[in-house]
């Protein structure tokens, strides 16, 4: 419980014991989980669980959850935003200062990072965090829920400036005038294209659509104009 009372102290949160839960190996022995029962006042389960969408069973490998996890963190924010450059950074500065750690104390016999000095791997993962975020290149805003933590944090938060919604709509042509709107696309080297025709008024006069067989994105463009000034010609 020593634990869980510094996760509460350091995190702000409170542990609900009511709605939590936990697992042992069918090996356990029954004095085991009375005991945790005991201190914790966590229910036992004996079913599949899942912990921020990773799931929980006996047996499970190391690798294999590790993965789960990262792609959850990776798959969070909008690319080329500050909330992105987070989500990636952040798991990946972790597990390397967990690494480097590792090393030291298997390799060098070194404990930089002592027992009690639970601060300490997050400290360096926000200095770097702020230190990438001054030069990070954004494009696009991060969402209002990370804007939030990220400021009590310190961390800059630099959004660019909304875009002001653009208009589209149809132009009238002058009188005894028409307008021809073409859209041509390939894929996987198949090319099609196509248009419409329309009056002074909108009143569609002609659409068309056309397969052009093996070409390029520019091919069904430039054919898919060429079709519709063909019908716009000849009818006069």
């Amino acid at each position: 419980m020593t634990f869980l009372k510094a996760y509460c102290e350091s995190s702000g949160q409170r542990i609900n014991a009511e709605k939590s839960s936990f697992m042992v190996s069918d090996k356990a022995p029954l004095s085991a989980i009375l005991y945790i029962k005991n201190i914790t006042r966590f229910r036992l389960s004996v079913s599949l669980m899942d912990y921020l969408g990773v799931p929980i069973f006996q047996g499970r490998t190391r690798n294999g959850s590790i993965q789960n996890i990262l792609a959850a963190w990776f798959s969070k924010g909008r690319p080329m935003s500050i909330e992105y450059l987070a989500y990636t950074l952040i798991p990946v500065t972790i597990l390397w200062e967990i690494w480097v750690e590792r090393c030291r104390r298997k390799h060098l016999d070194e404990h930089i990072t002592k027992p009690d000095h639970k601060y300490a791997v997050i400290v360096k993962v926000r200095y770097w965090m702020i230190r990438m975020a001054k030069i990070y290149t954004h494009k696009y805003q991060s969402s209002h829920s990370f804007s939030f933590m990220a400021k009590l944090l310190g961390i800059p938060i630099k959004n660019p400036p909304t875009k002001p919604p653009m208009q589209v709509f149809w132009t009238r042509p002058p009188d005894n005038w028409v307008v021809l709107n073409t859209d041509g696309a390939a894929n996987d080297n198949m090319a099609g294209g196509g248009g419409v025709i329309r009056d002074t008024y909108g009143k569609r006069l002609v659409n068309f659509f056309a397969f052009y067989g093996e070409g390029s994105n520019n091919l069904a463009e430039t054919r898919g104009i060429l079709d519709g000034l063909t019908f716009d010609i000849l009818p006069g």
